[in-house]
């Protein structure tokens, strides 16, 4: 089986998420997509997010009708206190994988970007191919620049790349290969979707506009719940003990979920 890894911290899931989830799908044929919310995301220690039972929840809810899709609470909260780095999740999957199946880790352009300040980047680079959503614009060598530098090419074939603006109009994916990694670049995503409209529509009296970033199973969670009106009494400063009682309670309705699925 195919299979894509697809973390963050989902602060909410939205339409975006989705399309991109979905076209990885349908372009690599992918049996499972593993969504993963982060319980603490490196690069955003320190932000205020809403608590991890909500940001699972909500994902719960924006999944339960794609078959391939899957939440997962692999990076939830636990005794000790650390970031989740994605290096030690995407290990431990393919711990877990069967010999016979590929994984894939799936992101957006924007957080690519930013690939050499994560934690072990190279070595993240070459545990698995790479699906990144990607936007007209972009040249290859604008994003093989990005690169940690042991994996970045050399200078003047960076200038050469950089005139090879990406066409999406005849291939919807186009590949970049260089030793060791393999990056697959998506561009029929069309969706552009910000956290900070989520929370302007979720502190406005207008329901259709916070429905039509997030669908109406989480724009009904995030009206019930308020979370994103009260974010003080929300941010990931929860207590430990009711973060896990709803995680575990939250899991339980996952396997259930893809229980169900694997019936249809």
């Amino acid at each position: 089986m195919k299979i894509a890894f697809f973390g963050g911290t989902f602060d909410p899931v939205h339409r975006g998420h989705i399309q991109i989830a979905r076209s990885a799908v349908k372009r690599f044929q992918l049996g499972q997509v593993l969504f993963v919310p982060a319980y603490i995301q490196p690069l955003k220690q320190g932000d205020q997010i809403a608590a991890y039972h909500h940001r699972l929840a909500m994902l719960a809810l924006a999944t339960q009708s794609q078959r391939e899709f899957v939440v997962s609470d692999l990076e939830a909260p636990n005794d000790i206190e650390v970031p989740n780095y994605s290096i030690n999740s995407i290990r431990e999957i393919k711990r877990r994988l069967r010999k016979a199946d590929k994984l894939y880790f799936l992101m957006g352009i924007d957080a690519f970007l930013g690939i050499s300040k994560w934690h072990k980047p190279s070595e993240l680079l070459r545990e698995c191919e790479f699906i990144i959503a990607s936007r007209p614009g972009f040249s290859m060598g604008e994003v093989a620049a990005v690169l940690p530098e042991d994996l970045r090419p050399r200078k003047d074939v960076l200038n050469i790349a950089r005139k090879q603006k990406l066409d999406f109009s005849r291939d919807p994916v186009q590949t970049i290969a260089l030793p060791g990694i393999t990056l697959h670049l998506m561009g029929d995503i069309s969706e552009k979707v910000s956290a900070t409209q989520i929370r302007a529509a979720a502190k406005s009296a207008g329901k259709a506009r916070l429905r039509s970033l997030v669908g109406e199973a989480v724009a009904e969670y995030i009206r019930k719940t308020g979370i994103y009106r009260r974010a003080t009494q929300n941010a990931l400063a929860v207590k430990p003990e009711r973060a896990k009682a709803e995680v575990i309670e939250l899991s339980k309705h996952s396997r259930r979920m893809r229980a169900s699925k694997a019936n249809r």
